[in-house]
């Protein structure tokens, strides 16, 4: 079950955001292989530490989530 998360899902989830965000990534970003660096190292530092993965989440996601709750209302 290990094998899950590096072999199967990153690497699909890398390849979905990609496609998704093509239209608005910068010039220089636009490259797959770039881009799929950049998604890779953002991913290892963001799961580095297990203990803080939710600590990280409440700290970016929660301001945009309250954000845009406040813009929709």
């Amino acid at each position: 079950i290990l094998f899950i998360g590096p072999l199967f899902a990153a690497p699909r989830t890398e390849a979905i955001t990609y496609h998704t965000l093509l239209p608005f990534l910068p010039t220089g970003i636009d490259n797959p292989y770039v881009f799929s660096g950049l998604y890779c190292l953002t991913l290892f530092l963001l799961t580095y530490k297990e203990s803080s993965i939710v600590d990280i989440i409440g700290r970016f996601l929660s301001p945009i989530k309250l954000l845009l709750f406040y813009i929709n209302h």
